[in-house]
């Protein structure tokens, strides 16, 4: 008899195989100048290295952090994150300042 496993769609993760899939938000200072990012995963919590520079869409593989692998216990699949900028809302005007100076500088 075959039995039929119906997996619903996840608000945060999508499912391909034994990986998981995830955006994670990065603040825009940590794309380009690197630090640590907390990800939530199956297991809990993570810090995950961004390298400074990083491009919006880069993505990083977990290894281990996602699905179990049916009938081989203790494997699990990887979780793949994928960053993307949260831009900063409600600047100051000294931070709006900031920014067009930065823009001049690349100009």
């Amino acid at each position: 008899q075959i039995r039929r496993i119906a997996v619903l769609p996840h608000e945060r993760y999508r499912r391909e195989g034994n990986d998981l899939h995830v955006t994670q938000p990065v603040d825009l200072y940590t794309m380009v100048l690197g630090g640590e990012v907390v990800v939530d995963t199956l297991k809990g919590r993570v810090s995950l290295t961004v390298p400074a520079e990083t491009r919006a869409g880069q993505t990083f593989r977990l290894r281990g952090r996602g699905m179990p692998v049916l009938r081989r216990e203790g494997e699990f699949g990887d979780l793949i994150v994928e960053v993307a900028p949260a831009l900063p809302r409600n600047l100051s005007d000294e931070e709006k300042d900031l920014f067009r100076q930065l823009a001049r500088l690349r100009a």
